[in-house]
């Protein structure tokens, strides 16, 4: 009967049966979240331009920005860069962005700013307009347009290009 303990503690001690045991912790964590912004968007048709371009500029269809911000986040919206609406052949339309629907204050590239706002939560998304403007475009290399005053009168045909946009909080 000697040899029975020690083959019960050999058995256990190989078997893994035996005294288990286990602890824990609660580890506090923090964190800070500073709330964000969407900004939505779509393809945009400027619209079909049926006349001459003068030297003022001729007006197409405005362009809305939806901003939804978390709330109480203060917000600004920039251009950051407008391309030239070009055809396939390289004829080039220059583009304007304004802030105003006059299209008397333009967006440019030492005043990008367009909109501000602050954001009102889920749900409670603003809007913010930029008035676009396209002008003839004179080259030196054949030229997209050619100017007979005070108008330009272009190349027929359909021109695309790139308005981006940044939201900044």
């Amino acid at each position: 009967m000697r040899y029975i303990p020690l083959i019960l503690f050999i058995c256990f001690a190989f078997t893994g049966i035996g005294i288990a045991g286990s602890t824990y912790v609660d580890v506090p964590v923090t964190t800070t979240y500073a709330g964000g912004c969407v900004i939505s968007t779509q393809d945009h048709n400027l619209g079909e331009i049926s006349t001459t371009i003068n030297v003022n500029g001729v007006a197409v269809s405005d362009y809305t920005l939806i901003v939804e911000c978390t709330s109480g986040i203060l917000y600004t919206i920039t251009a950051e860069t407008i391309s030239n609406l070009a055809n396939g052949d390289g004829k080039v339309l220059t583009t304007a962005l304004y802030r105003d629907v006059a299209r008397t204050s333009q967006v440019t590239s030492s005043s990008k700013t367009f909109g501000t706002g602050t954001g009102a939560g889920r749900g409670n998304a603003l809007s913010h307009t930029v008035y676009p403007k396209l002008f003839g475009k004179l080259s030196s290399t054949g030229g997209t347009c050619t100017y007979t005053a005070p108008n330009y009168y272009c190349a027929p045909g359909s021109y695309s290009g790139t308005m981006h946009f940044m939201v900044s909080y």
